[in-house]
């Protein structure tokens, strides 16, 4: 993973396109049967990237408190 917490909290636009890519990959592996089903695998890593925001880990910067 060419990518650290730090970069998702702090530079979430330049590390962005790694975390999908890195989240894409890791999707598929996981999806057996509907890899190849382009929403479903949107659709798990929207989820994803809608927790990492909530929780403060993408783009969070000093506006949430950091994760432990």
């Amino acid at each position: 993973m060419p990518f650290t917490a730090n970069d998702l909290r702090y530079r979430a636009e330049q590390s962005y396109p790694l975390l999908y890519a890195y989240l894409h990959r890791n999707a598929q592996r996981y999806l057996g049967a509907l890899k190849y089903d382009a929403f479903e695998v949107d659709t798990v890593i929207g989820h994803v990237v809608e927790q990492l925001v909530r929780l403060g880990i993408l783009g969070g910067e000093d506006r949430t408190p950091k994760v432990h």
